[in-house]
């Protein structure tokens, strides 16, 4: 009986998928007058897993948003619609296009605002992978709500931290 419990419990806990890993936040106000706000957080998940997730629509609209707009090149267009039934404009990241990318290692997109971008990287860290996320912008509107936009963001982040969780 101990042994068959024992199976049983083996088993059960196998199904339990992982806790997310913790996510890290930081805010930076630099001289120069940018802001930024970075994120990251440690996955056993491979590069190419991760790369999936974050460039990847059919992925994408897993754990960042119902609906998104990948034109995965230089300029194309890299857009969440978290409310796709909204008005135009209204509907999430409309508009922020891919300024640049490193298959497999980084990439970066302009933000929501006019003066922002956002940079995500991948990095070894011994068996498993740091994910950063980077969020920059240097306008008035950016630097009064970067703290709120910074909280978004984590949600953002860690819905992505849960979503490659083993």
């Amino acid at each position: 009986m101990k042994r068959l419990l024992c199976l049983f419990f083996l088993i059960f806990c196998a199904r339990i998928r992982a806790e997310p890993p913790d996510v890290s936040a930081d805010l930076v106000r630099t001289l120069a007058g940018e802001t930024t706000v970075h994120l990251s957080f440690v996955t056993t998940a491979t590069p190419d897993k991760i790369w999936k997730a974050l460039t990847s629509a059919e992925e994408l609209t897993k754990w960042a948003a119902p609906l998104v707009k990948v034109e995965f090149r230089i300029g194309g267009a890299y857009e969440y619609y978290f409310y796709p039934k909204h008005a135009e404009g209204h509907r999430g990241m409309e508009g922020t296009k891919i300024l640049c990318y490193v298959p497999g290692k980084m990439f970066a997109h302009t933000g929501a605002l006019v003066g922002t971008w956002v940079v995500w990287t991948i990095e070894p860290a011994g068996d498993e992978q740091a994910v950063h996320y980077y969020m920059v912008g240097n306008t008035p509107d950016w630097n009064e709500s970067a703290s709120a936009r910074g909280s978004q963001a984590q949600e953002f982040v860690e819905h992505l931290a849960k979503y490659l969780q083993p």
